[in-house]
C-alpha cells in the first residue's frame, strides 16, 4: 500500500525516534551504512533478518529486469530502510500521522529528512494475529512502489502504480496471478476509464487491486517493450489524456 503525499514531519519523528540508538540485528558481513537496504526498528535475529534481505534484494532485481536494468542498482543511487514496528501504539500513531488509516499492516511511504535528505521506507507492523506480514509476496508489493519512488520525480497514476506493484508481487508468488484475474472479473465486465482516473486504491479494496493488476498485465501485452518506459512517464489525469499516452506506446 502507497502512502500518497505529502509525509507529515511527526511521521519522521516517529521513525527516526523509534526504539532510539536501536538496529535490526543483520548478518555479519551486513554494513547498514553501506548497504542500499537497510533494516530498523524492532530487532530480528539474525536469521530472520537474511532472510528478509535476501527476499527483498530478489524482488528488486526482478523489478530492475522489468526495467532493463538487470544488474544495475535497482534504487538508483537511493537507500531503503524498512521498519520494523512491534508496539501497536507507535504503529497507530505512525498510521495516523501518516494520514492514511485505511493502510494495511504493510506500507511505503517517502520523507524527506529535515536536512534534506529524500528517504524510501517501508513500514512492517504486526497483524491483528501478531506475525509480521513479511511473506515475499506482500514485501514485493511494498519494493514495487519503492522502485516507482525512486525512478519517477512525481507518483504515476494510482491503478499503475498499485498495478505495478501487484506485478512485483506476483513474481514471487506466481498462482496470485490467475487469482487476482478471476476476481477482476468476477463482477461481470468493468469499464477501466473510472479506475484510472481514481486518484487513491484503498487496502480494504482488493477487487480494485485485482483490476488494476489485469489492467497493468494487459497494457504490458499490447505496449510490448516500449511498456516500462510509459510505467515512468504515464501521469495522473483524465482517463482520456491517460488512453492517448498508452495509444502511443502500443505496438
Amino acid at each position: 500500500m502507497l502512502a500518497h503525499g505529502l509525509i507529515p514531519v511527526a511521521t519522521i519523528c516517529l521513525l527516526t525516534g523509534l526504539v532510539a540508538g536501536c538496529r535490526t540485528n543483520l548478518p555479519n558481513d551486513s554494513d547498514p551504512e553501506r548497504e542500499s537496504v537497510a533494516l530498523r526498528g524492532a530487532p530480528l535475529d539474525a536469521d530472520e533478518a537474511a532472510w528478509l534481505l535476501a527476499r527483498a534484494r530478489a524482488s528488486l532485481e526482478r523489478g530492475a529486469q522489468f526495467f532493463g536494468d538487470a544488474g544495475a542498482d535497482p534504487l538508483v543511487g537511493q537507500r531503503l530502510e524498512i521498519w520494523i514496528v512491534r508496539d501497536p501504539m507507535i504503529w497507530q500513531e505512525l498510521r495516523a500521522s501518516a494520514g492514511r488509516q485505511h493502510l494495511g499492516p504493510a506500507f511505503f511511504l517517502v520523507t524527506t529528512e529535515p536536512q534534506g535528505e529524500r528517504r524510501l521506507r517501508i513500514v512492517l507492523g504486526e497483524t491483528p494475529s501478531g506475525a509480521l506480514p513479511v511473506d515475499p509476496g506482500a514485501l514485493a508489493h511494498e519494493l514495487g512502489h519503492a522502485l516507482l519512488a525512486a525512478r519517477r520525480p512525481q507518483h504515476g497514476p494510482a491503478w499503475l502504480e498499485e498495478g505495478f506493484a501487484e506485478w512485483l508481487r506476483v513474481q514471487s508468488q506466481p498462482e496470485r496471478h490467475s487469482q487476482l484475474l478471476a476476481r477482476a472479473a468476477a463482477n461481470g465486465p468493468w469499464q477501466p476509464d473510472s479506475l484510472m482516473e481514481r486518484t487513491l486504491l484503498r487496502a480494504d479494496d482488493p477487487t480494485a487491486y485485482a483490476r488494476a493488476f489485469a489492467l497493468f498485465v494487459e497494457l504490458q501485452q499490447a505496449c510490448g517493450d516500449r511498456w516500462p518506459q510509459l510505467v515512468l512517464q504515464l501521469q495522473p489525469g483524465p482517463a482520456a489524456q491517460q488512453r492517448s499516452a498508452i495509444e502511443a506506446h502500443e505496438r
